[in-house]
């Protein structure tokens, strides 16, 4: 959909490349298993793993129709792999332990998760259930069954977060760290991804288009932009030089303004077409960040910078997620949108 489009010219910096060959050795021969792996960082870790010579992969979704696509596509990419594909729902917490009691898995990639900001706004009992259970189920079966890592595929949303969808990401990430004394755990925390079913990217593209206005919540909104080659890349260039117990944030250059973004795509189309603002929408903010002061450490990549400083989270918080209803909710999220320790 982005064809035609110059990526650098939109990101107003050059790619960030990442040498694999440097990866490969810590990747090969293990098993990894990746959940939400039918998603748009989920089967570019699948791509990229698949080229590190694993002993299998176990690709993990509920989403059969773009699991099914990516099977076709891996099959023809990498017939030499062993690659098991999963229909699951990390909320089932028994089947997301029979994965993991039936696979020698050395690594897990927990991608899963609801990351629409307005749409979960709307739907915050699910957003809790996939977000928070899901992942405590993945990581409870990883500890269960002897897995030496866990990746969390994170969010700057979840920093000071302002929506439904940043509150329970925040969550993951606290219930994530809580682990590190039983499993090498860390935290990958990054902005949006060009491309991504979520990105206005595709949006601005498909309304060129077909000519249409483009939209565009306010002129003031600004984002953070990688492509998702580049984002999976320092994931794993991450995942190889964790110790435990860290959140790692990428640089991801200047933040970009949205208006900027339509007006370039528009020129780079030779296109005149007008720009519609649309309000900014519940949950939404002006511009994200990627820590909250924190100080932070540097690695051997001078795109990847790292924290440990965390709250924990109390496992009674975890277990209300699972009696909330429709009444109860608002009272709970509400605790986390005032309390310092998680917002």
């Amino acid at each position: 959909m982005l064809e035609g489009y110059s990526l650098e010219q939109l990101l107003q910096r050059d790619e960030i490349m990442v040498d694999s060959d440097k990866q490969r050795p810590y990747f090969k021969n293990k098993v990894i298993l990746i959940t939400g792996a039918a998603g748009f960082i989920g089967s570019e870790l699948a791509r990229q793993c698949a080229v590190m010579s694993p002993a299998k992969l176990i690709l993990l979704d509920q989403a059969e129709t773009p699991l099914h696509e990516l099977q076709l596509e891996l099959a023809e990419d990498f017939p030499q792999v062993e690659i098991v594909y999963l229909i699951r729902n990390i909320t089932d917490r028994e089947r997301i332990f029979a994965v993991l009691e039936n696979e020698k898995v050395a690594v897990v990639f927990h991608a899963a998760a609801y990351k629409h900001v307005p749409l979960m706004e709307h739907n915050p009992i699910e957003a809790l259930r996939a977000n928070v259970t899901g992942t405590k189920n993945v990581l409870d079966a990883c500890v269960a069954n002897g897995v030496g890592q866990f990746v969390l595929i994170s969010t700057d949303k979840a920093v000071r977060p302002s929506s439904v969808m940043g509150v329970t990401k925040k969550l993951a990430e606290l219930i994530t760290l809580n682990m590190q004394e039983n499993i090498k755990v860390s935290v990958m925390r990054f902005g949006n991804i060009i491309g991504s079913s979520g990105s206005v990217f595709p949006l601005f593209a498909r309304q060129i288009a077909q000519e249409k206005s483009l939209t565009v919540t306010d002129a003031k909104m600004m984002r953070y932009f990688m492509t998702g080659r580049e984002a999976v890349g320092l994931v794993l260039d991450a995942t190889v030089m964790t110790r435990g117990g860290e959140v790692y944030i990428f640089d991801m250059g200047n933040p970009i303004k949205i208006m900027d973004l339509a007006q370039s795509m528009l020129q780079q189309a030779g296109k005149n077409l007008e720009i519609i603002l649309l309000g900014v929408r519940k949950g939404e903010k002006y511009s994200e960040a990627f820590h909250e002061g924190e100080p932070l450490y540097p690695t051997g990549n001078p795109f990847i910078q790292y924290f440990t400083q965390f709250t924990p989270v109390e496992e009674a918080t975890i277990q209300d997620v699972e009696n909330l209803d429709d009444t109860t909710v608002t009272i709970f999220l509400n605790r986390f949108f005032k309390s310092k320790a998680y917002s």
